[in-house]
């Protein structure tokens, strides 16, 4: 409707008033002596051009002369057309209709469409059957409503997805308006379509039309800017807050008719947020996916070399040697966890270090790992994952103490925490040796045997060689 308005920024229309004439011939009639049209106009409507605007056409549909067939006068909101003694001659008493048309405009901003403008108008004629006042009679014309053609709506319903597609419960959504529209753009009919939003001051929340676990209807949102907030669901990161309009485009032929609406919508957030997004017949059916909060953990399993749970040991890991962090331990089970809350960074090299050492333990050696995401599967340096695990999440893998993966390790899942187990083995120590085998006796036992084996061996020597000389 924009396009339609003229220069000055007014938006042009007319009113019309029809007026039967009776057949002078058929009815034996003579003419009446005196006919005027009163019309007070609406508030906010106005005549294009004073008593210019204000035309009377015969029956024949020829445009009677102003000044000399009819006069106009206007006071204020009122205009009053009075057909002179010449014009009543110059109309056709042939029982059609003869007319007087006001040629009108309103405010082009109420005319595109984004206020609420409805008006209502008639008119009075007024016909003297004879030379006297007492003679006139007044018949008043039916209501004409002039109003704006209300711009359209749109439905639009919001889907919870995860990642992967699937419906997922466990989310809120609020969905506020704050923006209304302000401004067509159009070179021709056919492409005229909002073009700008004016932000509200105070924004409104919009109730749902209605839900399900994972899903939101909002049923014949006017045209404006929308604002959607989510509460993401446990374990997953919240989606960034979604931005849209719902628009309106305007057609309608060369010459102004047959004029229709038609509803736009149009994310704006950037980057797009939205997904699937399915535009048909007024109503609009997206995705708001969420990605996995993913967080990382470990634990360690502390067993002697029967695999039995050992007390006694702790722990600590670092990635950087001055900034080492101890384990929660329960020498009952033999489970070491990492502190309440802490969770690993992805793709650093950690190192697991046993600081201290179950008595009569040997120290076991430092376990270095990493936990990577998927997308960090391919940056590791002289290996490839593999193809079993290639579609996992996250992997924890083993290293050397320079990084290079030894091995990869698929953690166990609890919707958002990934966790795997180092077992970690102390064997015991071995007692000191003697340099003589242990042949039946133990302690200092043996040794004195042997001493005395020794010693009876020399003696018996000795007496020998005596005995030769």
């Amino acid at each position: 409707m924009a396009i339609t308005s003229t220069d000055d920024g007014k938006f042009n229309f007319a009113y019309w008033v029809t007026q039967p004439t009776y057949d002078l011939g058929t009815d034996s009639l003579i003419r009446p002596f005196g006919i005027r049209f009163e019309d007070t106009l609406p508030d906010g409507i106005s005549l294009r051009d004073g008593q210019n605007s204000v035309k009377l056409y015969d029956t024949e549909g020829k445009q009677l002369k102003l000044g000399t067939d009819y006069t106009v006068t206007i006071a204020g909101q009122k205009v009053v057309a009075t057909l002179t003694d010449a014009g009543i001659q110059a109309i056709d008493f042939n029982s059609d209709m003869f007319a007087l048309r006001l040629d009108v405009k309103a405010d082009s901003q109420v005319a595109q469409g984004f206020d609420d403008w409805k008006k209502n108008n008639t008119a009075d004629v007024y016909t003297k059957t004879e030379h006297s006042d007492a003679s006139e009679y007044k018949s008043t014309t039916n209501t004409v409503t002039v109003e704006l053609k209300d711009l359209p709506t749109t439905n639009v319903t919001i889907n919870k997805v995860d990642e992967a597609g699937a419906a997922l419960a466990g989310a809120k959504f609020e969905l506020k308006k704050v923006g209304e529209p302000s401004a067509w753009t159009a070179a021709s009919f056919a492409s005229a379509e909002i073009s700008a939003y004016k932000t509200l001051t105070t924004a409104t929340t919009i109730a749902a039309s209605s839900t399900t676990d994972t899903s939101w209807t909002w049923n014949n949102l006017p045209v404006g800017q929308y604002q959607l907030i989510e509460t993401a669901p446990d374990g997953y990161v919240k989606a960034t807050d979604v931005t849209f309009n719902v628009g309106a485009k305007l057609t309608a032929n060369a010459d102004g008719t047959g004029d229709a609406y038609t509803s736009t919508f149009k994310e704006t957030t950037n980057p797009a947020v939205l997904t699937n997004v399915d535009v048909k017949d007024g109503s609009v059916t997206a995705n708001v996916p969420n990605q996995l909060d993913i967080k990382a953990v470990f634990q360690v399993k502390k067993v002697d070399q029967d695999n039995k749970p050992l007390a006694g040991a702790v722990f600590q890991y670092f990635t950087d040697v001055t900034q080492k962090t101890g384990m929660n331990k329960d020498d009952t089970t033999g489970m070491h966890t990492m502190p309440t809350g802490q969770t690993l960074e992805f793709n650093k090299l950690y190192t697991l270090n046993e600081s201290t050492v179950p008595t009569g333990y040997e120290r076991a050696e430092d376990v270095y790992f990493k936990v990577l995401k998927q997308a960090d599967f391919a940056t590791q340096t002289g290996v490839t994952v593999p193809a079993d695990l290639a579609n996992e999440k996250v992997l924890f893998v083993k290293t050397d103490k320079d990084g290079a993966v030894t091995e990869w390790i698929k953690p166990d899942q609890n919707k958002n925490i990934f966790t795997t187990t180092f077992t970690v083995e102390n064997k015991k120590q071995e007692p000191l040796q003697s340099i003589f085998p242990v042949t039946g006796g133990t302690g200092i036992m043996g040794f004195v045997i042997v001493g005395l084996i020794l010693v009876g061996a020399a003696g018996a020597l000795t007496l020998k060689r005596k005995f030769n000389d």
